[in-house]
C-alpha cells in the first residue's frame, strides 16, 4: 500500500457538530454544505473522520418543535430554501394535524435560520397545522446545513468543529474496509456511494414565463433514472432540488426541463389600441422577460412577427406591454398595438435549461490525482490502468520519459 495521501484539505466554510451515535452532522448558521459531495470523507478538528451520505438528511422533529399557534416548525439551521420539496415522515407515530403521512410538500416561507412553514405545492398557502404529531416524525429535504454520515459518529461529540473535506481510498488490508487516507484504492461501496449518481442539477438558463413549475427529466443511460424537481422565483427557475439521485450513469446524463405553457389572450378584447397594452388575468411575465409571440393561424397583429421573440414591459399582475427589445422594455418603449379580429393569439416564455453533475469519478472509480492515459491509436492503443501512479509521468532521468515524458 501507498504510503503517502491523497488527502487535499480542502476548509469547510462554518463549523459543524458530529454527534456521537447520530448520522447526522449539524452545521451552524454559516455552513454551506454545497462545498461537499455524496462520497466524501468530512474531518473533523481532531482527525476523526465520516462519510457523507446524502445532503437530503432525515432530522427528527419533536412535538415541542411543531407550533400549531403560527403553523411552524423548527429545525435548528435546517438550511431550506422557499419552495423546496420536503417529505414528511410520521415513522409509525401520529402524524401532525394537517400534514399526510409519508408526503411531500414544500417549504412555504423560511421564517429564519431555524423555523419555516409548509405548503401542498410549491408557492401555495401555508399549510394550518392544528396538532404536532409525535417526537419519532421527521422531515427530509436537500439542506445547506448538515448531511448525513453513511455511519454513527464514533468519538465524543465535538461541537462547533473547524472541518476539512477529502476524497481518500479505503484500507483494503483488513476484513472489513476502512477510511485511510494514507493509500490509495477504490472499493464498491465507494462507488455506489454517489460517484455514478445525480449528485446535483444546475441552472444553464433561467427561462421565463412559468405559471407553475416544470417538469424536469433525465435522458442518456443508467440503472434507475434520476429525479428533480424545479423550483421557481418570479416565474423563472431558480433552482434544483434533486429528488432521486438515480444509479449507473456512466457519463453525466441530458436534463430535459418542460417548456413554459403558452398564454392565450383574444386580439380583440384583450388588446387596447390607446395603451398599447395586452390584458391577460395573473400572467406570468416580468419586465425584460423574452416571449415568442403566436398568430395561433389567424391575423398578425399589426407590428408583431409570427414566431418573432418580443420582449414584455410588465404593467401590473394583470397587463403587460410588448417591446422590440429587452433595452426598451426596461425603458418602458412599447410597441404599437392595432386590435385584430376575435382570434385567440399567444406568447411563450423561453424554456429553462440545465446541466447535471455527478459524484466524484462517475465513469472510472478516479480519485482526485488520477487520470486515465492512452497510448497510441486504433488497435494498437493502450490504457495506463489506475493502478499506476499518474505521478510516474513526473520522474526525470529514466527510461520511462520515452513513453511518458515529463510536461
Amino acid at each position: 500500500m501507498s504510503s503517502w495521501s491523497m488527502n487535499d484539505g480542502s476548509a469547510l466554510s462554518g463549523a459543524y457538530t458530529l454527534t456521537n451515535a447520530s448520522a447526522i452532522v449539524q452545521g451552524n448558521s454559516s455552513a454551506d454544505t454545497s462545498e461537499i459531495a455524496v462520497g466524501d470523507i468530512v474531518i473533523d478538528d481532531n482527525g476523526d473522520k465520516v462519510r457523507v451520505k446524502d445532503i437530503q438528511p432525515k432530522r427528527t422533529v419533536a412535538t415541542s418543535a411543531v407550533s400549531p399557534s403560527n403553523e411552524r416548525i423548527t429545525i435548528t439551521n435546517h438550511g431550506f430554501v422557499a419552495n423546496q420539496e420536503v417529505f414528511y415522515e410520521a415513522n409509525g407515530g401520529t402524524a401532525i394535524a394537517g400534514l399526510t403521512d409519508e408526503t411531500i410538500f414544500f417549504v412555504k416561507t423560511v421564517v429564519d435560520a431555524d423555523k419555516f412553514t409548509v405548503s401542498a405545492t410549491a408557492g401555495g398557502s401555508v399549510i394550518n397545522l392544528t396538532g404536532s404529531g409525535n417526537n419519532a416524525q421527521t422531515f427530509s429535504g436537500t439542506s445547506t446545513k448538515a448531511f448525513t454520515a453513511s455511519e454513527a459518529f464514533a468519538e465524543s461529540t465535538n461541537s462547533g468543529s473547524s472541518c476539512t473535506v477529502t476524497r481518500p481510498p479505503a484500507n483494503f488490508a483488513s476484513a472489513a474496509p476502512h477510511i485511510d487516507g494514507n493509500i490509495f484504492g477504490y472499493t464498491p461501496a465507494e462507488k455506489s456511494a454517489g460517484s455514478d449518481n445525480v449528485v446535483s442539477v444546475g441552472i444553464a438558463n433561467q427561462g421565463t414565463g412559468y405559471a407553475s413549475a416544470p417538469s424536469v427529466s433525465f435522458s442518456g443511460g443508467g440503472g434507475s433514472s434520476a429525479a428533480a424537481t424545479a423550483v421557481l422565483t418570479d416565474n423563472k427557475v431558480t433552482s434544483f432540488t434533486v429528488t432521486n439521485v438515480g444509479s449507473s450513469y456512466t457519463s453525466v446524463p441530458t436534463v430535459a426541463v418542460a417548456a413554459p405553457a403558452e398564454v392565450t389572450f383574444n386580439a380583440q378584447s384583450a388588446v387596447s389600441t390607446a395603451d398599447d397594452t395586452i390584458t391577460k388575468s395573473s400572467h406570468p411575465f416580468e419586465t425584460g422577460d423574452s416571449v415568442t409571440y403566436s398568430d395561433k393561424g389567424g391575423t398578425v397583429l399589426a407590428n408583431l412577427t409570427d414566431a418573432g421573440e418580443h420582449f414584455i414591459i410588465k404593467v401590473d399582475a394583470n397587463t403587460i406591454k410588448l417591446a422590440t427589445s429587452a433595452s426598451n422594455a426596461v425603458a418602458g418603449t412599447a410597441i404599437d398595438l392595432t386590435a385584430g379580429s376575435s382570434e385567440n393569439h399567444g406568447l411563450t416564455g423561453v424554456t429553462a435549461t440545465a446541466t447535471a453533475s455527478l459524484g466524484t469519478g462517475a465513469d472510472t472509480g478516479v480519485h482526485a490525482g488520477w487520470v486515465k492515459r492512452t497510448i497510441g491509436t486504433g488497435g494498437r492503443a493502450g490504457r495506463v490502468h489506475l493502478e499506476t501512479l499518474v505521478a510516474a509521468s513526473s520522474i526525470s532521468g529514466d527510461a520511462e520519459d520515452i513513453v511518458t515524458p515529463d510536461s
